[in-house]
C-alpha cells in the first residue's frame, strides 16, 4: 500500500520540479518550440494540398458547424486540467474525481451535439450539415477522457512527452485528410481529419501517462478545484463568441464561399500566432504557478516572456500583412485571391494578440479566473456589437470592425484588469513591447516598397527578395537602437538556453 501511494504522489507532488524549475521550464519550451515548427510544416503542407483539392465552400460548410460544436466543447473539460495544473497540492482521488467528471460531460455534450444537428440545418438551411455534425461529436469523448493526462504530464513538466503527442496527433490527422480529399471525400476530409486530432490524442495519452483512475469518491474534495474551473470555463465560453460569432454570422447572412474564404484567412493568420504563443503558454503557466508566491521572480519571467515573444512575433506578423498576396496564392492556391484584403486587415489584429493572450497567464496562474470571468461579460458583447457593426459589408467590413474594436477599444483596459492587483505592472509592461512593436511597424513600408517594385519577378522570388529586405530593416533598426539590442540579444539568449538545456542538468536556480 505504501509503494502505491508513493507511486501515485509521484504524479502530483511538485518538491521535485520546484527544486529544477528552471532546467524543466527551458527544457520544456525547447521542447513545445520543436513540436510548434514540426506541426506547422505539417499542417501547412496538409493545407497547400488540402486547399488545392477543396473548394472555399467545402471549408465554408465545416465552419459553419464550428462554431456550435466548438462552443459544447468548451465545457467537456469545465477548466478541470487547468486546475490540476495550478493548484499547489493535489492527490490521486481528487484527479480521479475530475477525470469522471470530465468523461460524464464529454458523455452528456456528445448527446447535446447530436440533438442540436438538426438546429443547424435548420440554422442554415442545409441538409448537408446533418451527418457531418452527429460524427464530429464522437470527438468530445475522446478529448475528456484524456484532459486529466495531460494535465498530469504538464504538472509535472513532461514537455518531452506532450511534444511527441502534439505531433503524432497532427501528423495521423494530417494524413487522414489529405488521402480522404485526394479519394474524393470533399468536405468529408475535414470531418475525418478533425476526428483523427482527438482520437489520436487520446491514445496517445494514454499510453504515454501510466496513471489511471480509480472509482470516484469524497466529490467534496474538488469543489475548489471545480469552482476554479468553473470560472475559467464560463469565460471560455464567453470569449469563444467573440472568436466565432463572426462566422455564424457570415454564414448565416453570406454564403458558405465568402465564410470559406474569411475562414481561411484567419487560420492562416492564426497559424503562426499559436505556433509562437502555444509553446511558450504551455510552459509559463506551470511555471508561473510554481512562482505565485515569489512575486519578484514572477515579474521577472513574465516580462522576459512577453519580450520574447514580441520580438518573434510581431516582425513575422508585419511581414505576413506587407506579403499577403504572395503568401496566399502560394499556400492556398490562386482560387483564394479574394481572401487576401481580409487576411491583411486581420494580420494588424494579430500584431498584439500574442502579447495580450499573457494576460490569460496572469488570471490562470493566481488563481483570478472569477476576475477573468467577469472580464469576458464585459469584453464580449462589444466584440459581437463589431461584428454586426461590420457585417452590411461582407468578410472585409467584418475584419475591420473586428479590428479597431480590438486595437482601440478594448486593448488597454483587458491589461488594466487583468493585471490589477497582481505582480505585473502596465508601465513595465508597454516599457517591454514598445520597441519590438516599433521596429516591426517601420518593417512595413521597406517590405511594401521592395515588393512593389519587383512586380515584374516571379512569385517566389518576389517573396524572398522582399522578405529578405525586411528582415535588413528589422536588423539595421536593432543594432542601431542600443536598449532593443540589448533584447533582441536576450531574447536569442533564451533562445541558446533553450538548445543548450536540452541536454544537461542544472542544480536549484532562480529564472
Amino acid at each position: 500500500m505504501i509503494a502505491v501511494q508513493s507511486h501515485r504522489e509521484n504524479y502530483f507532488g511538485t518538491s521535485l520540479v520546484r527544486a529544477d524549475l528552471k532546467t524543466l521550464a527551458v527544457r520544456g519550451g525547447l521542447l513545445t518550440v520543436i513540436s510548434q515548427i514540426v506541426n506547422r510544416i505539417i499542417r501547412l503542407g496538409s493545407t497547400m494540398v488540402m486547399a488545392r483539392i477543396l473548394t472555399p465552400g467545402d471549408f465554408g460548410l465545416l465552419a459553419m458547424i464550428f462554431p456550435i460544436t466548438g462552443f459544447i466543447n468548451l465545457f467537456k473539460d469545465l477548466g478541470l486540467s487547468q486546475a490540476t495544473v495550478q493548484k499547489e497540492d493535489v492527490d490521486h482521488q481528487q484527479v480521479s474525481n475530475l477525470f469522471w467528471i470530465n468523461v460524464a460531460l464529454s458523455l452528456l455534450l456528445t448527446g447535446i451535439v447530436c440533438s442540436l444537428a438538426p438546429v443547424i440545418v435548420y440554422l442554415y438551411k442545409d441538409s448537408r450539415l446533418f451527418w457531418p455534425t452527429v460524427v464530429l461529436s464522437a470527438g468530445f469523448i475522446f478529448r475528456g477522457m484524456s484532459a486529466q493526462q495531460f494535465a498530469i504530464l504538464r504538472r509535472q513538466m513532461h514537455f518531452g512527452k506532450i511534444t511527441c503527442l502534439n505531433v503524432a496527433e497532427i501528423f495521423v490527422g494530417s494524413v487522414v485528410g489529405v488521402i480522404s480529399a485526394i479519394a474524393g471525400a470533399g468536405m468529408w476530409s475535414l470531418v475525418y481529419m478533425t476526428l483523427a486530432f482527438s482520437v489520436t490524442s487520446c491514445v496517445g495519452a494514454w499510453m504515454f501517462c501510466s496513471w489511471r483512475p480509480s472509482l470516484p469518491i469524497h466529490i467534496s474534495k474538488v469543489r475548489s478545484m471545480v469552482a476554479f474551473g468553473s470560472n475559467l470555463t464560463a469565460y471560455n465560453a464567453m470569449n469563444y463568441w467573440a472568436r466565432n460569432f463572426d462566422y455564424i454570422l457570415i454564414g448565416k447572412f453570406w454564403n458558405p464561399f465568402l465564410l470559406g474564404l474569411y475562414y481561411k484567412a484567419y487560420e492562416l493568420l492564426l497559424m503562426p500566432l499559436r505556433q509562437i504563443t502555444w509553446p511558450v503558454s504551455a510552459v509559463a503557466i506551470p511555471t508561473l504557478s510554481r512562482l505565485q508566491d515569489e512575486p519578484e521572480q514572477y515579474r521577472l519571467y513574465y516580462y522576459r516572456a512577453v519580450n520574447a515573444i514580441a520580438f518573434v512575433s510581431m516582425p513575422v506578423i508585419i511581414a505576413m500583412a506587407a506579403l499577403s498576396n504572395e503568401l496566399i496564392r502560394i499556400a492556398l492556391g490562386n482560387q483564394w485571391i479574394d481572401a487576401v484584403l481580409i487576411f491583411r486587415i486581420l494580420a494588424f489584429s494579430g500584431l498584439l494578440q500574442p502579447v495580450l493572450s499573457t494576460t490569460g497567464w496572469v488570471y490562470i496562474s493566481l488563481g483570478y479566473t472569477k476576475r477573468m470571468m467577469y472580464w469576458g461579460a464585459i469584453s464580449v458583447p462589444i466584440f459581437i456589437a463589431s461584428f454586426i457593426v461590420g457585417l452590411p459589408w461582407g468578410p472585409v467590413g467584418v475584419a475591420f470592425s473586428y479590428t479597431v474594436c480590438f486595437i482601440c477599444i478594448l486593448a488597454l483596459p483587458s491589461l488594466l484588469f487583468a493585471f490589477w492587483r497582481s505582480p505585473v505592472r502596465i508601465s513595465e509592461f508597454f516599457d517591454t513591447i514598445w520597441r519590438p512593436l516599433t521596429i516591426s511597424l517601420l518593417m512595413y513600408p521597406a517590405i511594401e516598397l521592395v515588393r512593389i517594385n519587383l512586380s515584374s519577378f516571379n512569385i517566389i522570388g518576389r517573396l524572398f527578395l522582399s522578405g529578405a529586405a525586411g528582415c535588413m530593416m528589422f536588423l539595421l533598426i536593432v543594432i542601431c537602437w542600443p536598449k532593443a539590442r540589448r533584447e533582441a540579444l536576450n531574447t536569442i539568449k533564451i533562445l541558446k538556453m533553450l538548445r543548450n538545456k536540452c541536454s544537461e542538468k542544472t542544480g536549484n536556480s532562480k529564472l
